[in-house]
């Protein structure tokens, strides 16, 4: 059975292998795409392959939209500016 979610601009959906793929489009408009052999936390590992977060684990650590370090660092930097240059 094969399973999909779709929204704009992403998609996850279960490849005939049994992988699950996750599609989105970044920031600056480059197409990435993440895999998993398991879509939750709760789904077992296929035997004989390797251990690895689950696809939504995966989503969530390398979503597109968590900036807080980059927000951060962009900070700093005009913090930085502001202060050589008062």
């Amino acid at each position: 059975m094969i399973k999909a979610e779709f929204s704009s601009k992403r998609m996850t959906w279960q490849e005939p292998s049994g992988r699950y793929r996750y599609k989105y489009t970044d920031s600056l408009g480059k197409r990435k795409i993440l895999y998993s052999w398991r879509l939750t936390e709760a789904d077992k590992m296929p035997e004989g392959k390797r251990a690895d977060l689950s696809l939504r684990e995966k989503k969530e650590k390398f979503s597109p939209y968590r900036c807080k370090g980059l927000q951060e660092v962009t900070l700093q930097c005009l913090n930085l500016w502001n202060d050589i240059f008062p």
